[in-house]
């Protein structure tokens, strides 16, 4: 967990503080559960720019209503991500320069991810289940300090799942991540409307829970949509039971 959090911290330090990167590195410095905290993710959205904000709103729909039909590129964008801060690090620690180090780094990644795809969606489900996991450990009145507890859970068990049920994992990793981005993007653009920005704030205080019940609802609406098959699996599905109810019982002999 520690190397995962050093990640954004050492990626934040050449980018502006409008750039997702430093929101990374402030919300995810040693605390995973940061839609539990309200106070501190609204003073870190702040730092947020529009686009991005936009972009995660965009992003995140993709992910939560489509996900599993765009993982390959979902996967490929991650390890690229990925790839890309590893590089950053490698050249901190040696003293090189960190753009070349960073797109050896995020080629690197690329290459790799595509062969093996199924350890590496195994890699970043289990990443996008520790931040479920710790999320709801402290959703659920556990302690807070040990958060890392559920991000443990999470994380072994969607890793382990991404070998048992590949799809369902998939649509499981890219709706988590989907509904956070989707949650963070709206909650960015709401607090920048001075007229409800102090109301959102008071009302996230006192009822801390509002964020995770509103990403865990867009999570699990995600997941049926895409696990249904989207909306035209949905609606066939609901045809046929229409057409098995509507049937007559064949009379008695």
């Amino acid at each position: 967990m520690a190397i995962l959090t050093g990640i954004p911290t050492l990626v934040a330090q050449q980018v502006p503080e409008s750039h997702p990167a430093a929101l990374l590195e402030r919300i995810f410095d040693k605390r995973w559960d940061l839609l539990t905290r309200p106070q501190d993710l609204t003073a870190s959205l702040e730092h947020l720019g529009v686009v991005w904000a936009m972009i995660f709103v965009v992003l995140g729909t993709i992910c939560v209503f489509a996900g599993f039909r765009w993982h390959k590129a979902v996967i490929l964008v991650l390890a690229l991500l990925a790839g890309g801060a590893a590089g950053r690090m490698l050249g901190e620690q040696i003293g090189v320069t960190t753009l070349v180090t960073g797109i050896s780094g995020a080629a690197l990644f690329g290459v790799l991810a595509w062969p093996i795809l199924r350890y590496t969606v195994a890699l970043f489900a289990g990443i996008a289940g520790a931040f479920c996991g710790a999320n709801v450990w402290s959703a659920v009145g556990q302690p807070p300090d040990q958060h890392y507890i559920g991000a443990m859970i999470g994380l072994l068990v969607l890793g382990m799942m991404a070998f048992i049920a590949f799809r369902l994992v998939i649509i499981a990793f890219t709706a988590i991540g989907g509904a956070s981005l989707l949650v963070l993007g709206s909650l960015s653009m709401l607090l920048r409307l001075e007229a409800w920005r102090s109301g959102i704030e008071s009302s996230l205080v006192e009822h801390p829970l509002a964020i995770p019940v509103i990403a865990g609802s867009v999570m699990v609406v995600g997941i049926i949509f895409q696990q249904g098959g989207g909306l035209k699996g949905l609606l066939e599905s609901a045809n046929s039971v229409d057409a098995q109810t509507g049937k007559k019982k064949p009379a008695a002999a």
